[in-house]
């Protein structure tokens, strides 16, 4: 029950090697940050935690309203407009695409909930026709090919239907 209510509260992450604890102003994946001021008045939040992998990450990524940007941890990270936030671990791993992500983090300043934005819309389509890409050009035999793209094709569609 604790581990579906965990869930239920966005206190994930997703891999297929790298195991990630990580925290954001010591808080879970999931958290909303509320901030009364205005974005003018930028908070400070400490991006933090341990990774651990069986293979060499090749870098530890950022990613803010759908922007990556490369940083190591512990890492100050001040965030300027409301929107969504995640921390992702990349491996070096040539053969697969090999890494980590956790949730997202939340943000919300002045009284302004989160919409979604065309950054971020292009983001995770981009994302979505990558994978698409690499797992049709796979040698991957019919069925598994099938199955392996079906999730990508339904993101995709999400997010063609949620906007340009």
């Amino acid at each position: 029950d604790k581990w579906w209510e965990a869930f239920a509260r966005g206190r994930v992450f997703v891999t297929n090697g790298p195991l990630m604890q990580l925290h954001a102003g010591e808080t879970l994946p999931g958290t909303v940050f509320r901030f009364e001021n205005g974005e003018d008045d930028r908070p400070r939040l400490i991006l933090d935690g341990v990774i651990h992998s069986r293979d060499l990450i090749d870098r530890i990524e950022l990613v803010y309203n759908g922007e990556i940007k490369k940083i190591s941890l512990p890492h100050a990270f001040y965030p300027d407009k409301s929107g969504w936030f995640l921390i992702r671990a990349i491996t070096s791993v040539e053969e697969t695409f090999r890494f980590g992500s956790t949730g997202p983090w939340y943000v919300e300043f002045g009284g302004k909930p989160l919409q979604p934005d065309p950054e971020s819309v292009r983001f995770f389509k981009d994302w979505a026709e990558e994978r698409l890409t690499a797992i049709r050009q796979s040698d991957i035999p019919g069925t598994l090919m099938e199955n392996a793209a079906s999730p990508f094709e339904d993101a995709l569609k999400f997010w063609n239907d949620l906007g340009p």
